[in-house]
């Protein structure tokens, strides 16, 4: 598969409760310890795209209103994120638990987050902009919980897109409180900004009001009238 058609990817929190529908659908966070990590290639190769580290600069700044402190990008977390995201959009499938019966936190030890750590992760798909898929989340409370969870100090974030896939566009944002290496972001040696950057909203927004079981129109890219979820 090719860089572009893998990074091209849609949004879940994890507390095990998975909430499917043709519209935004999110699953609560949950907290696991460390077990032995597997080597992965993906680890190395993994960079942040442009949308990811606007993502980074919009729940930075949220994070800032809360007098909270702002999240790194993770080369490890990141290299997870990518990888479920660029499975479910592969594999038109909308879980925390990955094909291979490995469950979102195991994926995070796999790609070498292996540290005894709070970690949680949320899960998105139909939108393609960051903002559209920060409001998503913003808009479920268990999703926002995550977001605004003190312990967290890093975060890794993937998106992917498949054109036959059913929501097109897969988010995954995976978070935890040991803070390892820093991401790079694609093009550059130097790791992703931790302070928040590109945080303003943009000047016409879109309006967003997702729930866990309705449609709403297509907005922030793509094509009209796409599917929407969240876990």
């Amino acid at each position: 598969m090719s860089r572009t058609f893998s990074r091209l990817a849609v949004y879940a929190s994890v507390v095990l409760g998975l909430l499917l529908g043709s519209s935004p659908t999110l699953a609560a966070p949950a907290r696991t310890v460390s077990v032995p990590a597997q080597a992965n290639a993906e680890t190395v190769a993994y960079c942040v795209e442009p949308v990811e580290v606007e993502f980074l600069g919009y729940i930075n700044a949220y994070r800032a209103d809360f007098g909270l402190g702002a999240l790194r990008m993770s080369q490890t977390a990141g290299a997870a994120a990518e990888h479920h995201s660029v499975e479910m959009a592969t594999a038109n499938y909308f879980s925390h638990e990955l094909l291979n019966g490995v469950g979102w936190s195991h994926n995070m030890i796999n790609h070498g987050y292996t540290y005894n750590a709070y970690r949680g992760e949320n899960i998105a798909a139909g939108y393609a902009g960051a903002w559209d898929t920060f409001l998503l989340f913003k808009g479920s409370p268990a999703h926002n919980a995550a977001m605004l969870d003190s312990k967290y100090t890093v975060i890794g974030i993937g998106r992917a897109f498949n054109d036959a896939s059913t929501y097109k566009y897969y988010w995954t944002t995976d978070f935890a409180s040991y803070t390892d290496g820093a991401a790079v972001i694609c093009g550059q040696s130097a790791p992703a900004p931790a302070q928040p950057i590109a945080t303003d909203a943009p000047t016409q927004p879109a309006t967003v009001t997702p729930t866990t079981t309705t449609t709403t129109k297509f907005r922030g890219g793509g094509k009209p009238g796409g599917k929407r979820s969240l876990r």
